[in-house]
């Protein structure tokens, strides 16, 4: 009977170093996990810094875009107030046209007076002369 338990002490001592060698593997399974997950926790940490700098990238081209909203903007309402001065400059020129084609209405009047002026004064010399042979 002693030898019988010897036996089944033995098996026991067996099956114990056994399952000491597979709680080792499990604790050894269980540590490189451990490694894994910490270097996950890393990548997640860079990821997050990543997307941390991809937002302010993204915040800085939103406030360019807005930036460049606004100067667009200004641009057409310059654009707007160049139409209008050169509407204004247009209106301009064409009473300028009129009234130098007006001017010319009045040369050509003043031309007409001084070519019957012309034609008078020739017919007072005519008769001055004719009054200076008798």
């Amino acid at each position: 009977m002693l030898g019988r338990l010897d036996d089944l002490l033995s098996e026991l001592d067996v099956e114990l170093s056994e399952l000491n060698v597979g709680l080792n593997e499990l604790d050894v399974g269980l540590s490189e996990l451990d490694v894994l997950l910490n270097e996950l926790d890393v990548g997640l940490s860079q990821l997050d810094v990543l997307l941390s700098q991809l937002d302010a990238g993204l915040s800085e081209l939103d406030v360019g875009l807005s930036e460049l909203d606004v100067g667009l903007s200004e641009l057409g309402v310059g654009l707007s107030e160049l139409v209008v001065g050169l509407s204004e400059l247009d209106v301009a020129l064409s009473e300028m046209d009129v009234a130098l084609s007006n001017m010319d209405v009045v040369m050509s009047e003043l031309d007409d007076g001084l070519c019957e002026l012309e034609l008078r004064l020739t017919q007072l010399d005519v008769a001055l002369s004719v009054l200076d042979v008798f």
